[in-house]
């Protein structure tokens, strides 16, 4: 999943990412690692994009589903995020 939102310049343009992993939640998926990466986009000192993915080992579902529920989460939770910038 990606999202497109304005912010500063930066001269300067590290890495930027974060990784988490979930040990337990009622998901159904074990071995969850996400990472959520930011991106300058060429020639526009005025955004950034955002990559959110993830890998897991579904459980008692099908990867499709599990596939489904984490997109509808990555979703969700890149709206918030360009309601907060947009804000």
């Amino acid at each position: 999943m990606m999202l497109i939102c304005g912010g500063g310049h930066q001269e300067d343009r590290p890495e930027r990412h974060y990784s988490y992993a979930i040990l337990q939640a009622p998901f159904p998926a074990d071995g969850y690692v996400s990472t959520i990466r930011v991106h300058a986009v060429p020639g526009r000192d005025d955004l950034a994009e955002v990559q959110w993915s993830g890998r897991f080992n579904p459980v008692g579902a099908t990867e499709q589903q599990v596939v489904d529920l984490f997109t509808g989460i990555y979703a969700d939770g890149l709206d918030a995020l360009h309601q907060a910038l947009t804000a």
